[in-house]
């Protein structure tokens, strides 16, 4: 016994290793062309860019996740042999995300005028926003491509177009600061660009299968549909909650003040990024591990583990937050106290996205709706009647409250969910439990 736990967490830590090496690099990168681009813009520019790149990253956190989490929980459904069945449910993930992008861009250019006015404050374009809505639209594709590698369980190939797509920004940002062309308008082309050629060569490659093979049929794309329409609900109430605080500062103070915070968000960002990582690997490991009965003690022990870490992670900031101020431009010095307001619940974020959400969104997915539909009003008026009067530090401290809040509840609603579930499964030998492919119920 002890031998085989000992053969299963190699597995896992080599997976794991695959799919999180290859993003820490990402993240690096990221973080890189972050502190690039605020080193060769004016706070204002900035705070445009990083709306924008925020636009981006919410498409991809919204739409993108949601999709890709209904195929994920159909996949691991199928039988072991439905090979069909298993590319149009991956083929109609990609339909969707493009349909949904599509309405997304009617709305966006709809409603145009205002959105630059209201958050831009008029240093912003259309032709940003159309850029930045292709850009999203590519990541969504990009992960798509992702996803087939994360069902096939080759993180090897999962963590190469991680690194390809990045590779390719952090390279060219770097040309653009080199010749002095660093602006929005050419950062986002860049991140069109990139994950546009990852995703040309997916598509010609291991990709063909999925893309060809004939018309989805409506009944995928409906069931598919069913299955994510709670998932964007959450995700979209979720994204509101944890990560609309830039556009809220946008709107209630100026574009300058959107740049210092961003600034601050890249620091305390990292925290959220691993845990989010942790995910790709945890999340097909939910069904089988419920249906198992080990999912509860599962749980408790990485849930464990993950407190003492975040703990230990806020320990080691506090100490190194002095070093921090050697990073910043004078210019963005005032975001060094509010990266520290922010840290808490960054981490608080960590603890909650590998396993906590997840499970949430598989077994009480409306508990989550709930919840954020709850808190998102007090959130707006908070930031609407506080922050104008106190500032970044304020929108910061509002953040944070509402992020440690909503990562306390989950936990405690997740464990309560899943014992009730395992105690439901060993009274009840007729619950309609999901078949999953032997491969995955092997976990």
């Amino acid at each position: 016994m002890p031998h085989q736990l000992i053969r299963r967490g190699t597995a896992f830590a080599k997976q794991f290793a695959l799919v999180i090496l290859p993003k820490l690099i990402s993240g690096v990168g990221t973080a890189v062309i972050s502190w690039v681009s605020f080193h060769h813009l004016s706070t204002s520019r900035f705070g445009v860019l990083s709306l924008c790149l925020s636009a981006i990253m919410m498409v991809d956190s919204v739409l993108g996740s949601a999709f890709d989490l209904a195929v994920v929980r159909l996949a691991t459904s199928l039988a072991g042999d439905d090979q069909l069945g298993l590319r149009m449910l991956q083929k109609g993930g990609i339909v969707l995300k493009l349909a949904a992008t599509g309405g997304v861009g009617v709305l966006l250019f709809a409603f145009s005028r205002p959105l630059l006015h209201e958050f831009f404050k008029g240093d912003g374009s259309l032709g940003l926003l159309a850029l930045t809505l292709g850009a999203a639209c590519m990541v969504l594709l990009v992960r798509s491509a992702q996803l087939q590698f994360q069902l096939e369980r080759r993180f090897r190939a999962y963590g190469a177009i991680d690194l390809a797509h990045n590779a390719m920004k952090l390279a060219a940002v770097a040309l653009l600061a080199r010749t002095g062309y660093l602006q929005p308008g050419p950062v986002l082309l860049i991140y069109l660009i990139s994950p546009a050629v990852v995703f040309l060569v997916w598509a010609n490659g291991a990709g063909i299968k999925i893309l060809t093979g004939g018309t989805v049929p409506f009944s995928v794309l409906q069931g598919t549909l069913k299955q994510a329409r709670w998932f964007l609900l959450t995700f979209g109430t979720g994204w509101l909650v944890s990560k609309a605080d830039i556009w809220m500062v946008a709107r209630f103070t100026t574009v300058q003040d959107a740049g210092i915070y961003s600034a601050a968000q890249i620091f305390a960002m990292a925290p959220p990024l691993i845990g989010i990582y942790m995910s790709v690997v945890l999340s097909p490991r939910v069904m089988p591990l419920l249906r198992a009965g080990k999912l509860l003690a599962f749980t408790r022990r990485l849930q464990a583990a993950l407190v003492v870490t975040a703990a230990l992670g806020y320990l080691i900031a506090l100490f190194l937050s002095p070093q921090l101020a050697l990073f910043l431009p004078i210019r963005y010095r005032e975001a060094l106290p509010v990266v520290m307001v922010l840290l808490p619940g960054a981490l608080g974020a960590f603890i909650s996205f590998p396993l906590t959400l997840t499970t949430l969104m598989f077994l009480r997915p409306r508990f989550l709706i709930a919840m954020d539909c709850i808190t998102l009003p007090f959130i707006v008026a908070a930031f609407a009647v506080f922050v104008p009067r106190y500032g970044l530090i304020c929108a910061a401290w509002i953040s944070t409250t509402a992020g440690l809040a909503r990562a306390a509840i989950a936990q405690v609603a997740a464990l309560a969910f899943v014992g009730a579930a395992h105690r439901q499964y060993h009274s009840s030998l007729t619950i309609d439990w999901p078949e999953v492919p032997p491969e995955v119920s092997s976990i």
